[in-house]
């Protein structure tokens, strides 16, 4: 596997000479362009603007090349993700590491030793599998070993232990500050420049957009700007308004002493349920760390002089190094020559940032690897340089789109609590509908009070605390029990399907996106932006897509028109920050948009029997000829025996079903209308007209022959559900 290379292998250089940049010693007046931090990110940015012809770009750098994370990282070279578009990303960094020597003239020391990555637990083995299947779609090599097979690689590992692994043959290392130089040389023999030693101190707008960035040493005009500087981004976007999520935390690896085991041929070996990985260096052994609990750092108590170490740690570092000498018992009897403790910078759901910030047109951001600046920074040089140059993204970037992450994500507070957390997640297993068990209760639904004593399991989503399925008569919160094939929501979350289709099911959607938009311009505003017409009269809910002006789809939201001028979004969960971005980017300024999610809750109910009930519950005429999808009844409708008013539509074929949308402060009264309140034969609700009306239970009843309390027993007829839509 190994290739034969002509630069020896280089980590924590300190001493990388870049003298042949040619950098200047002053910034210029003007660039079209401008990268902020001279990293193997930012010089991934340039390389391949340039090499898509934009030449006028100059890169800043406060210290020196690679000075910031790039210098101390371990040079892992993995091309498969976890998903399809993470892959499209990595997948060109190896061919790309390998190809600049040529080019640029500077080695890079690829090596293509491959990687190897063992399972302890079936669950483990089921995602190595994923991965084999994600390297079949892109046609890259990769194989499943026994655990006896893993001794052909590594001959001192121990493998009594193991359910399996898998080989991919192709993987690589590289040195981390000659591959950020030869990309940074390919940027300046197409005209980029450099320039050390400056500090961005803030930026200049003109017409809304970023028009300049201010440095410590002038003012660089510019069309747009590039922030590529790692843990310190947070901080430079404060200085233009802009908000990322994203906190610094050490990053640990150690370095053995000189060891015969250590053959130059040994793929990298990763132990992801002891949370390490191991390589081969210059006759040495260098084990690195993703441990369950990180460390994380305030930007403040990091120097910013560069090229920053912490000293040692060996206590934190003591589980960590018991796991690898579990794995590599060679490890009990050889001394350890280098401990490199160094700041890194995570992101709460461990994905980098990339793109334009909805709230500063013209700033950029590539930034926050979770120590993958290595792997991600080739290919998301080029995402973002085609993005730039195209006007949109060229490929899948939603999972690393700045936008996704809302403002609220940028809590300084919350951000320390979660790193200490998300720093191991990149090693955990990875299970679906996985909850996160630190930064929770953020946001909270009006109703979770209601929905704990209905047996809630309660998760994650965008903040938010939201039920993820329910377990009713249950006398503490369920637990989350994780599994590929019946984790333990599989049964209660088939029930509230079942309820769905056959009787009566409440959906809780409050964390739903919500955004009203009015004013003269509202009109022809979303009539530009949305698919289908909204010019519809008032009270009608139009289902649409918000395209681009290449015709494809940005977000399928509902548009509800309130009264003339004066429209509801309702968007989902996860994209609050992206809606408010599309519509206030591709509205005129004649329309304002305001932000309501927090305002008002949302209340769905599903099902065959959902207008029965709703009918008997309310004034309203909610016939089909009265109530056809999609309508919008009146604000001033009232469910009975309630005070909760608010509008209500019918988003469901025929049938289907009905939103329902009161402010937060009424929600709880609605709640009562639904599910509290009781008819008895002496006492019975009526509406304002003195008809009878039933509680939720009721009518459920009626759909079934069982007799039952909705709240108190499963049921296929009536059952409150998780309302996981994002």
């Amino acid at each position: 596997m190994l290739l034969p290379m002509t630069a020896p292998e280089r980590l924590a250089n300190r001493e990388l000479d870049s003298s042949i940049l040619e950098p200047l010693s002053a910034p210029p007046d003007r660039a079209r362009i401008v990268v902020i931090g001279g990293g193997v990110a930012g010089s991934s940015v340039a390389y391949h603007l340039t090499k898509l012809g934009v030449a006028d770009v100059v890169v800043l750098e406060r210290t020196r090349l690679t000075g910031g994370t790039t210098w101390h990282a371990a040079g892992l070279v993995a091309q498969v993700r976890g998903t399809h578009a993470l892959t499209e990303l990595s997948r060109v960094n190896a061919p790309l590491y390998e190809s600049l020597p040529a080019e640029t003239g500077v080695e890079t020391g690829l090596r293509r030793v491959g990687a190897l990555t063992v399972a302890r637990t079936r669950g483990r083995m089921e995602e190595l599998r994923a991965g084999l299947s994600m390297a079949k779609d892109f046609g890259i090599e990769a194989h499943e070993m026994t655990p006896q097979e893993v001794r052909k690689y590594w001959p001192e590992a121990e493998v009594e232990d193991l359910v399996g692994a898998t080989i991919f043959p192709h993987d690589a290392t590289v040195n981390p500050g000659d591959a950020a130089l030869s990309l940074a040389k390919g940027a300046k023999d197409r005209g980029a420049r450099f320039v050390f030693g400056v500090s961005v101190t803030g930026f200049e707008r003109r017409d809304g957009r970023i028009a300049g960035v201010t440095t410590d040493r002038g003012t660089i005009e510019c069309e747009l700007a590039v922030l590529a500087t790692g843990l310190w981004t947070s901080e430079l976007a404060r200085l233009a308004g802009a908000s990322v999520s994203l906190y610094p935390a050490e990053h640990v690896w150690v370095m053995t002493d000189e060891t015969p085991v250590a053959d130059e041929q040994l793929p990298v070996l990763r132990d992801l349920d002891g949370y390490l990985y191991v390589r081969h260096y210059r006759g040495r052994l260098l084990v690195g760390a993703f441990e369950p609990k990180g460390k994380p750092k305030a930007p403040g108590d990091i120097d910013t002089g560069g090229f920053v170490e912490f000293g040692e740690d060996w206590e934190h570092f003591a589980p960590v190094l018991a796991n690898a000498r579990e794995r590599l018992p060679v490890l009990r009897d050889i001394g350890f020559e280098h401990y490199l403790r160094g700041p890194e910078s995570f992101t709460p759901d461990a994905n980098f940032h990339l793109g334009e910030f909805p709230e500063a047109p013209g700033l950029w951001i590539a930034a926050g690897f979770n120590s993958q600046g290595i792997i991600f920074s080739p290919g998301a040089g080029k995402a973002l340089a085609e993005w730039i140059v195209e006007g949109h993204p060229t490929m899948d970037l939603t999972e690393v789109d700045i936008a996704r992450t809302g403002r609220w994500a940028n809590d300084r507070g919350w951000l320390h609590e979660k790193t200490s957390e998300t720093l191991g997640r990149l090693y955990a297993m990875h299970w679906p509908a996985l909850q996160p068990s630190s930064g929770r209760g953020i946001r909270r639904l009006p109703l979770e009070d209601r929905f704990r004593t209905a047996g809630a399991a309660f998760g994650e989503a965008a903040g938010w605390e939201r039920p993820g399925w329910f377990e009713p008569g249950a006398t503490e919160e369920p637990v989350w029990l994780y599994d590929f094939d019946r984790p333990s929501w599989f049964g209660p979350v088939g029930e509230e399907m079942a309820a769905a289709r056959g009787g009566v099911a409440l959906f809780d959607l409050t964390t739903y996106s919500k955004f009203l938009v009015q004013g003269p311009g509202s009109v022809d505003g979303l009539q530009w932006l949305c698919a289908s017409d909204v010019d519809v009269p008032i009270g009608r809910v139009v289902y649409t897509l918000l395209c681009n002006d290449r015709g494809g789809i940005e977000m399928d939201p509902t548009v509800t028109r309130l009264a003339e001028q004066i429209f509801l979004v309702v968007a989902p969960t996860a994209y609050q920050r992206r809606t408010e971005a599309l519509l206030r980017t591709g509205l005129p300024s004649e329309a304002t948009v305001t932000d309501v999610t927090s305002a008002f809750a949302v209340l769905h109910l599903a099902g065959p029997r959902s207008r029965d009930l709703l009918q008997r519950m309310t004034d309203a005429d909610l016939s089909d000829d009265a109530f056809p999808f999609p309508a919008r009844i009146s604000a001033s409708a009232t469910l009975a025996a309630s005070r909760s008013t608010g509008s209500g539509w019918n988003e469901g074929s025929g049938r289907g079903g009905m939103t329902w949308a009161p402010s937060m402060i009424h929600t709880r009264w609605g709640w009562a209308s639904l599910f509290d309140w009781r008819r008895t034969s002496s006492d019975a609700k009526r509406s304002a007209s003195g008809r009878k009306l039933p509680a939720i239970a009721d009518c459920c009843r009626s759909a079934s022959t069982t007799r039952h309390r909705c709240s108190g027993t499963r049921s296929p007829c009536c059952r409150v559900t998780n309302g996981s839509g994002t």
